[in-house]
């Protein structure tokens, strides 16, 4: 099929076309367009469906409504553009506040958008990972709970991966074989083990 775009300014249109369209429809994120005072251009269709908020009522107000108001107050939306500005780009995990008072974790990005070296606007492109924080809280809790038992349980512990691999050595552990933890993770645990058992230990793991 023959492409439709006929020259440089069909080209320039289908583009632009796309563009609008991406940020109308990009599901999952929500993508915001920014005037260089920080005014909200554009708001896409992303963010309503994550019911945070309608683009009627954010666009034209400063970008200001989506942060909570300890942010607000400290001056964190101008510092946040700011930063942008200096920077070429900012990333940082910030909390986002919704239409109804909700709030939820975003990962943010915020880019500064130049024509012919004026500068321009923002674009700032927010993903939402409460859940994913969430999980990798549980997970830190959960370690730090291994640490605890590693640090006092009584007997020597060692824990290794399926390929015999030693990824937890406790402190009994330490104290029975003579090495510090960070000498032997990565290590295979036949390291410890006297001959015959540490030339046939994968095959143990294996069987």
């Amino acid at each position: 099929m023959r492409d439709q775009d006929q020259g440089p300014e069909a080209g320039v249109a289908a583009v632009e076309q796309l563009a609008r369209l991406f940020l109308r429809q990009a599901g999952g994120y929500v993508l915001t367009l920014l005037a260089a005072s920080g005014r909200v251009l554009s708001y896409n269709i992303g963010g309503e469906r994550i019911e945070c908020w309608s683009a009627d009522h954010v666009v034209g107000q400063q970008h200001d409504v989506f942060y909570p108001p300890d942010e607000i107050h400290a001056g964190r939306p101008r510092a946040d553009l700011a930063a942008a500005l200096r920077d070429g780009v900012l990333e940082r995990e910030a909390w986002r506040v919704c239409e109804n008072g909700a709030e939820y974790l975003a990962r943010l990005t915020v880019t500064p958008l130049f024509d012919a070296g004026a500068h321009r606007g923002f674009a700032c492109i927010a993903r939402d990972i409460t859940d994913e924080a969430a999980v990798r809280a549980s997970i830190e809790t959960r370690e730090q709970h291994l640490q605890s038992i590693l640090a006092t349980v009584p007997d020597a512990m060692i824990i290794i991966d399926e390929a015999g691999a030693i990824t937890s050595f406790s402190a009994a552990a330490e104290r029975l074989f003579g090495y510090r933890e960070a000498e032997l993770i990565g290590s295979n645990v036949a390291c410890l083990m006297p001959e015959p058992d540490r030339g046939r230990h994968d095959e143990y793991i294996a069987h």
